[in-house]
């Protein structure tokens, strides 16, 4: 084995170039995010020409260093042939340990961000085994493959790439570091861990705690998996005599000019509308926020966002009993089964007072996305997001409730369902796709991040949407089919709603959470209880789904407060002093464009006898309820409507 010592020193002249050239090349690669922590560049900046050209004349130079110093070629051969050859074996065993290692210490990171600042990681319970196997396997095999070309592969070889993708993935957990960043760190490390000097040392530690590390991890997952989150017994209280089951069905992301039930014009949900014709359809219910995890903390809690924790980053607390508490303490079974596993997983406090909560799975994509470099590599393979391989489909949440349903029959149910096929990404199976116009292939872009849209644009992705209600109203049908068969349908009460909508073009904005628009705010809200909801019947005022939960709880009979006013008195023509106002708000967005509303501060609207007031930071816009169902004419500064806006905005201010 060549002594590294032996290696000759390099002269003057080369050290000189390679000094220069490397400094080229990093100020060239760096440059841009210099300029951006010193506050002179943009957040995310491209490379320029000027970059470019430093890039290009460091490399230049330091090939030229290379091609003319043969004393430069004979110390890295040195370096190489220093270190031992690699074999399977070994390439193996570091690689599990180093992935062991890797997502340990990802672990370590979550749980910091979890445990330390209260925030969400929307990752699940199983990412405790998830992410160190994923990462285990990966460098495993990554070791193994090394290891059989070991006759030609030194150890440096095969410990560097280890390290390089060890590091990488979990600088990347780091948003704020700029990519290019991240790669020169995680060079660094990989360069000093795999010299001669180091190798030996971290074979001998992989070989000696490769099992105690194994044991450890081993340990976690037990803990976390088997000790923690495990949901409590079945209700012991007696359920009132005659209690009805009760359903309530979210539509995520759903507007409702975009049922028949409520005037669309193209058949996307003929089963949906079938059943409105059977009971009550509110013709104006308002969601209290245009997203998902507020809007249903409302619906489950009777409160209004801004008196609730639950936010961008930070989960539902437990401060406000929850509507499946209620349910569950009145001696009804609870059971839940989400499709939306960004904002409705157990992570989101959604899941309290349930008994039964379905949310994620483990799935190859599940897996993929367990991890900081699994989620990149998933990106390299153009999936932008879980969204569009980690869901739950209306198949997958409608079989998991009929499933539970025929292990529960022995007490009435309050059973939550949230479809999700119908958020972006649009991609409505076959035979869903056709029908409603070609289905544009920007349904797999982030709508909502580009600004500029054209009407044949708009109409492809609108297609996608419509495509994904129909396939939604197939498993509503079968649904209805399904509980009708076990004799259940008759003794239940069905709620058809939305979290929120969907923009298509309105105010110049896509996609949802970024405004109070009432594209994104209106929801259909259907009640369906045979004798006790007269059927064919609309209430016309706005409504809101804060009062969806207190409004069950008067259906059902229960006996225990809840926040909120119950909805029954609609339909009989109650004053609107019997029902909460129709009121919104949405947090400083993250993450999002300047351009948008929610992007420039907090927002809050009101929704009140035929008109919409929107208070931005700064300036109000009124809005006419009864125009056309895209009428975008702002009307705060007709003269005429000075009065109305005067009223809007006090009684706005009260509710603030």
């Amino acid at each position: 084995m060549t002594d590294p010592s032996d290696t000759p020193r390099l002269g003057r002249a080369t050290f000189v170039i390679l000094v220069l050239g490397t400094g080229l090349l990093a100020t060239g690669w760096l440059g841009d995010v210099a300029m951006a922590m010193l506050g002179l560049g943009r957040g995310a900046p491209g490379m320029g020409r000027k970059q470019w050209a430093l890039i290009g004349v460091g490399a230049a130079l330091l090939a030229a260093a290379w091609i003319s110093s043969r004393r430069l070629r004979r110390g890295v051969r040195a370096l190489w042939a220093a270190a031992p050859s690699a074999s399977v074996p070994t390439g193996v065993r570091l690689g599990w340990w180093w992935g062991l290692l890797t997502g340990l210490i990802e672990l370590s990171i979550l749980a910091t961000k979890k445990l330390g600042n209260g925030a969400m990681i929307h990752q699940p319970m199983d990412v405790v085994w998830m992410a160190p196997a994923s990462y285990g396997v990966v460098l495993a095999v990554t070791g193994a493959l090394l290891g059989l070309l070991g006759r030609f592969v030194r150890l440096p070889g095969l410990t560097a790439p280890m390290v390089l993708l060890a590091v990488w993935s979990q600088l990347r957990t780091f948003g704020w570091l700029h990519l290019r960043v991240v790669w020169a760190l995680g060079l660094l490390v990989a360069w000093q861990l795999a010299r001669p000097a180091h190798v030996a040392g971290l074979n001998t530690l992989a070989r000696r705690t490769v099992v105690p590390v194994t044991a450890l991890w081993l340990v976690v997952v037990g803990v976390v998996l088997f000790g923690w989150g495990r949901r409590g017994a079945p209700p012991a209280t007696p359920p009132p005599s005659g209690a009805p089951n009760v359903l309530l069905v979210v539509l995520d992301t759903v507007r409702a000019d975009r049922l028949g039930t409520y005037g669309y014009g193209l058949p996307t949900t003929p089963a949906i509308d079938a059943l409105a014709q059977r009971g009550t359809v509110f013709d104006w219910a308002i969601s209290p926020s245009p997203w998902t995890l507020p809007a249903h903390a409302s619906i489950f809690t009777g409160k209004y966002p801004q008196h609730l924790s639950a936010n961008w980053l930070t989960p539902l607390d437990d401060a406000e009993p929850t509507l499946a508490e209620r349910f569950a303490a009145a001696g009804y079974h609870t059971a839940g089964f989400v499709g939306n596993l960004a904002y409705c997983t157990a992570e989101t406090g959604l899941a309290r007072g349930f008994a039964h909560y379905e949310d994620d799975r483990v799935t190859p994509a599940t897996i993929a996305f367990s991890t900081s470099l699994g989620r990149r590599v998933m990106a390299w393979l153009g999936y932008h997001s879980h969204f569009e391989l980690v869901r739950n489909d209306a198949e997958t949440v409608s079989s998991g409730f009929l499933r539970w349903v025929d292990r529960h029959d022995d007490r009435p149910f309050f059973a939550f369902l949230n479809y999700f096929d119908a958020h972006n990404y649009y991609l409505p199976p076959p035979p869903f796709d056709e029908g409603f116009g070609a289905v544009s292939p920007l349904v797999r872009s982030s709508l909502s991040m580009r600004r500029q849209w054209t009407d044949a644009e708009i109409a492809g992705v609108g297609a996608g949407y419509d495509g994904c209600l129909a396939f939604i109203d197939h498993w509503i049908a079968r649904l209805e089919q399904d509980l009708a068969a076990r004799g259940v349908l008759d003794d239940t009460i069905v709620v058809i709603t939305g979290d929120h909508g969907e923009q298509f073009g309105e105010h110049g904005l896509m996609g949802h959470g970024n405004s109070l628009y009432r594209s994104v705010l209106h929801v259909p809200l259907i009640l369906v209880q045979p004798g006790a909801v007269p059927a064919g019947q609309r209430v016309p005022a706005p409504v809101s789904l804060r009062d969806l939960g207190a409004t069950l709880i008067d259906l059902a009979g229960i006996d225990a407060p809840f926040p909120g006013h119950s909805l029954a008195p609609t339909w009989r023509g109650a004053p609107a002093s019997d029902r909460s106002p129709a009121y919104a708000e949405v947090s400083k967005t993250i993450n999002m464009p300047r351009w948008h509303p929610a992007s420039t501060g907090d927002l809050y609207t009101l929704f009140q006898d035929g008109y919409q007031l929107v208070r931005h930071p700064g300036e109000e816009q009124l809005y006419g309820l009864d125009a056309s169902p895209n009428a975008e004419a702002d009307l705060s500064t007709a003269p005429a409507h000075a009065q109305r806006r005067a009223a809007m905005s006090t009684a706005l201010d009260a509710l603030r």
